[in-house]
């Protein structure tokens, strides 16, 4: 069952189609027993998306003040005879959704558009027929909520409207444990303002992030997004595992941290430096493409006794920085991308913060 839906949990956050007139007082009830709720699922053992010891500590999430400005009536436009289709996760896994219908709304005088989706696995099951799926993204993620978007559990509307309460929204199970799979937010589910509702993610510790079957340690300034993916070009091809943190340092200023973990296959060997010089070249001939930018310098060093090439790129305002170390055929990239400004101090901290051994 895929993140979002969680047991008998999915039917308390249901949202539906209130009466004209919604106090106040139901408002904050209603926003109290969502919260009281989502806690309680987290404290189970049963239904826990934490591990036995985060659970054991957890003692409730954060969460954005109410706001009653973030609960919107949407007009509700289905669409019909729309196929399901695969759709990406955060893993090698597919899901099958299908796009049920829009919803319309305002949010302070500008106008917003979401997809609805539909589960088709969910579709037979009596508790669920009714469901919709909204996952959704805003520009709080990544500095005031988790960086991979969060979602919404819907009823499918009897009219033309529908209520749409983001101070129910709630984080991707993966957000706290990377043995889940969860779908991605599809691009048209991005919206261009902050939605200041619903869990909210404390980023100011950051992550210590330990791999141990790759004997390394990294230090992200915030909760990063996980992701698997495979990368295929001429005469290369990899496994990546990539996390990937963005967030503001400045009122104008937004970066990114990356990290990815290239295991690639017999194509690029632990042989001499002159073969593992030809497959960097070879990486960053793709990288360089991929993100139409041009090289501004590189050097050949060494970390941890490893080859290690540090390289800076720009693409139109943004200004990267990289750190590619091999070792045997395994690649670590590690990047700080300045989508305005200079490079930072904060970047040049997250570059020198792996330790490997």
């Amino acid at each position: 069952m895929i993140t979002g839906m969680k047991g008998a949990f999915a039917l308390l956050v249901l949202l539906v189609v209130c009466p004209a007139v919604f106090g106040q007082t139901d408002f904050y009830e209603e926003v109290r027993q969502f919260r009281e709720e989502l806690n309680r699922e987290f404290q189970d053992p049963e239904r826990s998306p934490l591990a036995e010891k985060e659970r054991q500590r957890f003692t409730g999430h954060h969460f954005f003040p109410a706001n009653i400005k973030y609960r919107v009536k949407a007009r509700f436009t289905p669409l019909e005879h729309t196929p399901f289709e695969t759709y990406p996760t955060t893993k090698q896994r597919r899901v099958y959704f299908r796009r049920y219908g829009y919803a319309d709304f305002e949010l302070e005088g500008h106008p917003y558009r979401l997809t609805l989706f539909q589960n088709k696995r969910l579709l037979h099951h009596p508790k669920y027929k009714d469901y919709l799926f909204l996952p959704f993204t805003d520009l709080t993620n990544g500095v005031e909520s988790y960086g991979g978007g969060r979602y919404l559990d819907l009823k499918i509307p009897e009219g033309d409207s529908i209520i749409i309460d983001f101070n129910k929204a709630y984080n991707p199970f993966c957000a706290y444990n990377h043995a889940y799979s969860c779908p991605l937010v599809p691009v048209e589910n991005h919206l261009p303002c902050e939605i200041r509702a619903g869990v909210r993610w404390d980023t100011a510790s950051g992550t210590v992030l330990k791999l141990s079957e790759y004997g390394l340690s990294l230090t992200f300034p915030g909760q990063p997004v996980y992701a698997q993916d495979s990368l295929q070009m001429d005469g290369l091809s990899a496994r990546v595992r990539r996390f990937r943190y963005a967030g503001r340092f400045e009122k104008d200023s937004v970066f990114v941290y990356q990290f990815e973990i290239l295991d690639f296959d017999s194509t690029c060997p632990q042989l001499t430096p002159a073969a593992q010089n030809s497959c960097f070249q070879s990486y960053l001939s793709y990288l360089l493409d991929l993100s139409h930018a041009r090289l501004v310098s590189m050097k050949r060093t060494s970390l941890y006794g490893h080859d290690t090439y540090e390289f800076e790129t720009v693409a139109g305002k943004s200004h990267s920085r990289w750190r590619f170390i091999l070792v045997g055929n395994r690649g670590f990239l590690l990047s700080t991308i300045e989508l305005a400004g200079l490079p930072s101090a904060a970047g040049a901290r997250f570059l020198d913060s792996i330790v490997l051994k």
